[in-house]
């Protein structure tokens, strides 16, 4: 199975504040996926990622292969 979602290298800063750091993470097509963690600590800013509700930074954001950077969300 592809990855439907891939983030290589992905920062997402606010105000200047790194708030997120992805190294790498690969969501196949059809895959179930669970988020914990404290709070503040990123759960839902990486959704807004995956939901192409936020770009990164620094980094890319893949959907089916094709790279988001520069397009209009």
């Amino acid at each position: 199975m592809s990855a439907l979602f891939r983030l290589e290298e992905a920062v997402v800063r606010y105000a200047g504040r790194e708030i997120l750091r992805v190294p790498e993470l690969e969501i196949a097509e059809g895959a179930v996926l669970g988020l914990a963690g404290h709070n503040g600590s990123g759960k839902s800013t990486l959704l807004r990622l995956l939901a192409l509700l936020e770009r990164p930074a620094q980094g890319r954001l893949l959907v089916d292969g094709r790279p988001v950077a520069g397009r209009e969300l």
